[in-house]
């Protein structure tokens, strides 16, 4: 008989337990610290200047100037003006050459024509020429395309003591909007927009032109040379000083040029106010 194979019992958990080794909790390792990545270097901007926020930006040469302008007397000049021209208009219209003459002259209104009104030209004139004379120029400085050319109507015309500051005032009184006035008072406003809004380098280079005044043929070549370089600086003028004068509320005149005359009158006499040097135009 065949022998039957040898039983064998389970093995009881304690045997199994020493035969299976026990695991061993794994240790939990602290996690690697992450390196922390490099920073690229910021970009170091150039230092301020310490005093840089101290500073203000400089206003310009003529912000100082046309502040300080009285908005008001400019506004009741140029009324004046205004209402001069509209006078002379009139008479011009009319064609009255005795009463125009005298009034275009500055001989019943010192405004009409400050020009021959200061030197007394008026008289001397009307003693060398008639009246009708000075309607004919009147009405020739009328028909020209345009102020610049006005020299040469003055020129042409060749009456004695009417030269281009009288005339150039007979034509801006008749029409403002076209004509500008070259007189002591506009040159000298020419210059010191010119020269940066320096009312001391103008009033020195006005010193030279009344020196050249001793010669005739001299002095009409100047004032021609003027004549055509002061337009360009009323009309600059008269731009600046009516944003000056709208910043103050201030009304401003309808016509450039005779809104400039106004404001450059007032200006010359009042040339010793301070802060007039030279900055930024």
């Amino acid at each position: 008989m065949a022998k039957k194979p040898a039983s064998r019992t389970a093995p009881t958990r304690s045997k199994l337990s020493r035969a299976v080794p026990k695991k061993k909790p794994a240790s939990k390792k602290p996690a690697p610290k992450k390196s922390p990545r490099a920073k690229a270097p910021r970009e170091k901007l150039a230092p301020k200047p310490a005093s840089s926020a101290k500073i203000k930006p400089k206003s310009p040469a003529h912000e100082l100037l046309l502040r300080r302008v009285d908005y008001r007397e400019v506004a009741a000049d140029y009324a004046k003006r205004l209402a001069v021209h509209g006078h002379l208009v009139d008479l011009f219209r009319r064609g009255r050459a005795g009463t125009y003459a005298v009034a275009a002259l500055g001989m019943v209104e010192p405004m009409a024509n400050q020009s021959a009104r200061e030197h007394d030209l008026g008289p001397r004139i009307l003693r060398r020429c008639s009246p009708q004379r000075i309607l004919e120029l009147a009405r020739s400085l009328m028909a020209l395309p345009d102020c610049a050319e006005l020299p040469s109507a003055v020129r042409a015309a060749d009456i004695d003591w009417l030269k281009i500051s009288a005339a150039s005032e007979m034509a801006a009184m008749l029409d403002p909007s076209r004509f500008w006035v070259t007189n002591l008072r506009t040159v000298w406003a020419h210059r010191m927009v010119s020269q940066n809004w320096n009312a001391a380098k103008a009033d020195e280079e006005l010193r030279l032109y009344r020196d050249y005044e001793r010669d005739a043929a001299m002095e009409f070549g100047m004032w021609s040379g003027l004549h055509r370089e002061v337009g360009p600086s009323l009309q600059r003028l008269a731009r600046l000083g009516g944003e000056a004068a709208r910043a103050k509320k201030a009304p401003v005149g309808e016509h450039p040029y005779l809104w400039a005359g106004s404001l450059a009158a007032w200006l010359f006499e009042h040339r010793a106010l301070p802060a007039q040097g030279a900055g930024r135009g």
